[in-house]
């Protein structure tokens, strides 16, 4: 009103303008069952008296509604570990890593969901593992691997799990030698909320070997 808002005291012909609010919603994480497909509805009446010209007035009361719809958070997370090989990092000797990602979808549907992550040169593909029925590819020429995830339900990562394992492999050369090598890339993560119809994305960092589960020295190459 005028008193918080004061060019609503009088408000002339043709005039415009426009006034803000801010509200967070609450976490989603907290609200169980009831945040499935989470939306705010935004209520806004306006109204005031209109002058008629001969010392008398007319109420005017306008209203409208408008709807709020949350975004899932659809995020991956990525573990790496030792599979076989030298478990100390070793100049022209092979060792083979095992690379673990897993989603987790919040509130909404998840549909057209896919993440790709690019391969280093040094390093090699070697397959997938334990995909239960997910579709997962590798292209020589790009050096890209792709998981085709397609749809992703609710509450994934909590009542659902849906991860794939694949392996590759380091050869380092000397001159890696007391260096942490990146062993992939950064990975994307891309989806169309369904609820929303709005496009996520989400991306992780590149691996090194210094994060691996298993391995010895910190990753570090020996000569």
């Amino acid at each position: 009103n005028k008193s918080s808002y004061q060019e609503f005291a009088t408000i002339a012909p043709g005039k415009t303008g426009n006034v803000s609010f801010d509200f967070r919603a609450k976490k989603l994480e907290d609200l169980g069952e009831l945040a499935k497909n989470p939306q705010a509805y935004i209520k806004v009446s306006i109204r005031g008296r209109q002058s008629l010209g001969n010392s008398s007035f007319e109420e005017v009361n306008n209203f409208t509604e408008k709807v709020v719809k949350v975004l899932s958070k659809f995020q991956m997370a990525t573990s790496a570990e030792y599979y076989s090989g030298n478990k100390n990092l070793k100049a022209e000797a092979e060792t083979k890593f095992m690379i673990n990602w897993s989603l987790s979808n919040s509130t909404n549907q998840i549909i057209q969901a896919k993440a790709t992550a690019v391969l280093p040169l040094y390093v090699k593909w070697i397959g997938a593992l334990n995909t239960n029925k997910e579709i997962v590819s590798y292209n020589d020429v790009t050096r890209e691997i792709t998981w085709n995830i397609g749809t992703v339900s609710p509450n994934t990562g909590m009542d659902i799990d849906r991860e794939v394992s694949f392996v590759a492999s380091i050869t380092p050369s000397v001159s890696f030698g007391g260096k942490f090598k990146k062993k992939k890339k950064k990975i994307f993560l891309t989806g169309i909320d369904s609820f929303t119809n709005r496009e996520v994305t989400s991306s992780k960092g590149s691996i090194s070997t210094s994060s691996i589960s298993g391995v010895l020295d910190g990753g570090i190459v020996a000569q």
